[in-house]
């Protein structure tokens, strides 16, 4: 079975484009276009999956939708969403474990975030055994980014994404959805998104002549990935070493 999801219309330069896949097949796996990278994914109550691709031109990034192929035939749910502001290569913070129970909430395990400034993603998924869709709400403190429910016969699905900026590192605690009217079934998982720009920059000593500071820094993270002389680094501002 294929899921096709349409690129969003607003697509920037250096968005990270988010794939979040859901079949009711749970013993089955997803599969993401090439140049999509795996980000977490869970078998139970489903096949659920996420993957992420950045994108650094958007008028370069010439496919109009993407395919996402379920290995069986089952009701699924496709949902792609933009990321702004990234990290354009190390993008996945953290993963948490997924839940699947569920019926009047469900409830996504704690991720230990790596980041301060990390960006939770929180996905929930619920099933109903009738065509009334149990719907997931958005959880406390965070701020939907979409929600989608599919009817097949006497069967219905809901899926629930939310978001929320990070303060801090660590345990982000966990994060429940309220559904109505309760299902029958569900399942969900969380994971971070690391912001571009706020990475430390770890810095070696290279040399200490010639110097009247008497010390020289090589950057080991600096905008070009390249090591460069301390000093020449656009983000001189937020090294440690300064």
């Amino acid at each position: 079975a294929t899921l096709t999801v349409s690129k969003p219309s607003n697509l920037a330069n250096d968005d990270l484009l988010v794939a979040i896949v859901m079949s009711r097949n749970s013993a089955g796996t997803i599969t993401a276009p090439t140049n999509w990278v795996s980000l977490t994914s869970a078998n139970g109550n489903g096949t659920q999956a996420a993957f992420a691709k950045y994108v650094t031109s958007a008028s370069a990034e010439t496919a109009t939708s993407y395919s996402f192929t379920a290995s069986s035939a089952a009701r699924g749910i496709a949902i792609i969403f933009r990321v702004t502001g990234a990290h354009p290569t190390a993008y996945l913070d953290a993963a948490g474990a997924a839940t699947t129970s569920g019926t009047s909430s469900i409830v996504d395990p704690a991720v230990t975030a790596v980041n301060s400034t990390a960006l939770l993603i929180a996905y929930y998924a619920s099933h109903a055994t009738s065509s009334t869709v149990p719907v997931a709400g958005t959880a406390s403190g965070m701020t939907q980014v979409s929600n989608v429910s599919v009817v097949s016969g006497a069967t219905a699905s809901d899926v629930e994404i939310d978001s929320q900026a990070l303060a801090a590192a660590g345990s982000t605690g966990t994060r429940t959805s309220t559904v109505s009217p309760a299902a029958a079934s569900a399942s969900g998982f969380a994971f971070t998104i690391v912001p571009g720009g706020v990475m430390e920059h770890y810095v070696t000593l290279f040399d200490s002549l010639f110097l009247p500071q008497g010390l020289r820094y090589i950057c080991l993270w600096s905008v070009t990935l390249v090591p460069i002389p301390c000093g020449y680094c656009a983000w001189m501002t937020k090294c440690m070493m300064r």
